[in-house]
């Protein structure tokens, strides 16, 4: 017999309802680990309460789980965070896992990282991101950035289950199991100095990971991340490629030693490379667009971390 667990099913959420409303649909759709009592969490950062009524009215869910709502009107994404710990804290949960409003669930997903924490016994658990065909009517070009977003993120999933078995979990929190006592008895919480610049949750599994606790990956606990059409463009890929470097250098500022001598060599290898890409895209058909942008914001990241620049990535919302 399985030992019984709460868990707390969390979600932040802002200005998104129809993603939400899928979200939360893909929630009744779950099929539910055995011996564990189960709670959904909407917790919305915003000033106003939008969402209340739509989320009460979906409760309980087609499963029979019932959705908790509450208001975090201190904005940016740490606040929302620790705000779900706190509840799920009061509630008593034994886990508490995250995932983004503009995803949904699998519906093996909370029985697969549930199944994981039972046979590991980790601290944190983390799971894979993937990419849904889009519903949307896209461009051209747009098409051709979701299908290289989509094609990186399976890249991603894979190269994550070799780097587990190696002890090297991947700093996954738009999907992730935890314990409780991460926040209760390790003292580790979602730094609020990092307001709307991103890099919290990275913050949160380094942390954790040099606290030496144990860190794992899900393989089959899977959730899909819509990428709406306004997020398809050079602009925001290369917006949010720069903001996440900006992010990644704060933390080997912290973590590795001599980073910025490293780092004029560094930029001129990311150059070459870009211009490499830049005289490619005419003869693959504009593939390759994605890992152009990236390097283009690998550079300007760096460039502006060296002269004091922060992030702003979430001060925009995408999708709706």
């Amino acid at each position: 017999m399985t030992s019984p667990l709460k868990i707390t099913v969390a979600a932040l959420t802002r200005k998104r309802p129809q993603m939400l409303a899928t979200l939360l649909d893909s929630y009744g759709a779950m099929t539910l680990p055995e011996n564990c009592e189960v709670q959904c969490l909407v917790v919305e950062n915003d000033k106003t309460d939008a969402t209340r009524h739509m989320v009460d009215q979906a409760s309980p869910l087609n499963n029979g789980l019932t959705v908790t709502y509450v208001l975090e009107t201190e904005l940016g994404i740490p606040f929302g965070r620790n705000r779900a710990a706190k509840e799920a804290i009061a509630w008593g949960a034994d886990l508490l896992s995250f995932v983004d409003d503009d995803e949904f669930v699998d519906p093996e997903w909370l029985v697969e990282i549930v199944a994981r924490y039972r046979k590991t016994g980790a601290a944190l658990i983390g799971g894979p991101v993937l990419i849904p065909a889009s519903q949307e009517d896209l461009t051209r070009l747009e098409r051709v950035f979701h299908k290289e977003l989509t094609d990186h993120y399976v890249r991603r999933a894979k190269g994550a289950i070799p780097a587990a078995e190696q002890g090297r979990a991947s700093p996954v929190t738009n999907n992730w199991l935890g314990e409780t006592k991460l926040f209760t008895e390790h003292g580790i919480w979602f730094d609020e100095a990092l307001r709307f610049t991103g890099g919290s949750d990275s913050r949160f599994f380094h942390t954790a990971r040099d606290m030496g606790l144990h860190l794992d990956w899900a393989p089959k606990a899977v959730v899909y991340a819509t990428m709406s059409a306004d997020r398809l463009n050079f602009r925001t890929q290369l917006r949010e490629a720069h903001s996440r470097t900006i992010n990644r250098i704060r933390l080997d500022q912290v973590n590795k030693r001599f980073y910025w001598l490293r780092l004029p060599v560094s930029l001129l290898l990311k150059l070459i490379s870009a211009t490499v890409l830049a005289l490619t895209l005419p003869f693959t058909g504009g593939r390759g667009i994605l890992k152009l942008t990236r390097r283009l914001g690998l550079v300007t990241g760096r460039i502006s971390a060296a002269f004091g620049g922060n992030s702003s990535l979430y001060t925009k919302i995408f999708g709706n």
